[in-house]
């Protein structure tokens, strides 16, 4: 393989590594692997002669994974059934302002989804049919679409024809619940904030019947 040699001062470069070190590993090794460090270098840096290669750059993108990904920035986990449901709030896709945490005191089902997705558009109008029938009851209905900001205007289109609210995730001023690893996923929670049912396509699908078992017990305490 041709080694690549980067002309830079030798105590520069040996310095410029450092400091890409303090700052972040993932940034040190890839300095590393675009460098051929000669004696010279060595003498400053006490460093092994490195030759650009692929292991280098597996092990960078690796370190910048875990560094951003894990580190400093962790995702959020998905609630689990008997947990404090988290919080969400954002403008929805009309703007006017949507916040989980002001639906206390009612049952709120909070369902992801996709204009992409065709289970998603299976499960829409079931979800739209049982809140226009027992929102009287004190149930909500929150849709999180996970459209991309430059799919907005689709996402408006379809949700036309629903009644209740939706928003776009990447809108979300807080997001407690995080990015959903498969669609649709539907949260059923009670009225002191605490969820008690999940939908998922792994678990359960979502229906009515299924809808009034998990719901009307909980909308008549």
């Amino acid at each position: 393989m041709k080694k690549i040699r980067v002309h830079v001062r030798p105590r520069r470069r040996c310095l410029t590594a450092h400091s890409l070190g303090l700052l972040s590993p993932a940034l040190y090794l890839w300095y590393r692997s675009r460098i051929l460090y000669h004696p010279r270098v060595n003498s400053y840096c006490h460093s092994r002669p490195t030759i650009m290669s692929f292991r280098f750059y597996r092990l960078a993108a690796l370190a910048a994974f875990l560094l951003f990904s894990g580190v400093f920035f962790p995702a959020a986990a998905a609630p689990a059934i008997g947990q404090p449901a988290p919080d969400f709030s954002g403008p929805d896709l009309v703007g006017a302002p949507l916040n989980l945490s002001a639906l206390r005191g009612k049952v709120a089902i909070v369902h992801f989804w996709a204009t992409w997705c065709p289970s998603c558009r299976e499960e829409m109008p079931i979800l739209d049919a049982f809140y226009v029938q027992h929102h009287a009851q004190g149930v909500e209905v929150i849709g999180i679409t996970v459209d991309r900001p430059r799919a907005r205007g689709k996402a408006v289109a379809y949700m036309k024809g629903f009644h209740f609210p939706a928003a776009l995730l990447d809108d979300a001023v807080k997001n407690g619940f995080g990015t959903p690893g498969a669609l649709p996923v539907t949260y059923v929670i009670d009225r002191r904030g605490i969820v008690r049912a999940i939908f998922t396509p792994e678990k359960a699908l979502l229906s009515a019947p299924a809808l009034e078992g998990a719901v009307l017990p909980l909308a008549e305490k």
